[in-house]
């Protein structure tokens, strides 16, 4: 819920505290449809934010979201939200991969 408010980026942008890369763990590794779709939720609300998008790019968000576009998902809420972010990812992966984002 936090990540619908931009006062709460600031948590997600802290490279030290790793919330984004635990929830891609925690997305690669659980199929419960429930956490399935608030993660994803979660990676939709900070796609926007250019420091979330970076950490997103790190963790290769893209990769994730294909794998679990391979799943059954009995849920069609969880096929709809991975076909918007694969769309997402797989329009701006340019950006996220930079060379220059490398050298940071």
């Amino acid at each position: 819920m936090l990540s619908y408010h931009e006062f709460s980026y600031e948590l997600f942008e802290d490279y030290s505290s790793g919330v984004i890369e635990k929830v891609s763990k925690i997305l690669d590794f659980f199929s419960w449809e429930k956490i399935v779709r608030i993660m994803l939720n979660l990676f939709g609300n900070l796609k926007h934010n250019a420091v979330c998008q970076e950490h997103l790019s790190d963790i290769d968000c893209l990769n994730l979201i294909i794998k679990l576009q391979n799943r059954h998902w009995v849920d069609e809420d969880i096929n709809k939200q991975l076909d918007n972010l694969f769309e997402f990812f797989n329009e701006n992966q340019q950006v996220f991969s930079s060379i220059d984002k490398l050298r940071k």
